[in-house]
């Protein structure tokens, strides 16, 4: 699994320029979104399971609503 989502990756131009050289497990998401209080990171969201431009709207949201 890990090898296909590399590979999607490096298909999707903008996700390619985070995709990384040599290590085809590793996987950057855009639906990765810090959930920040007052300056300090307390949390995250991670979405990951529709297109990244999805992700990171979903992340978005999720974060926003909760402070």
């Amino acid at each position: 699994m890990h090898d296909d989502l590399h590979e999607l990756m490096t298909q999707d131009e903008p996700l390619a320029v985070d995709a990384p050289t040599g290590i085809n497990r590793f996987v950057s998401s855009a639906g990765d979104v810090p959930i920040v209080l007052d300056g300090v990171m307390i949390g995250a969201i991670g979405i990951f399971a529709g297109h990244w431009s999805q992700d990171a709207v979903v992340a978005e949201a999720g974060a926003t609503s909760l402070i």
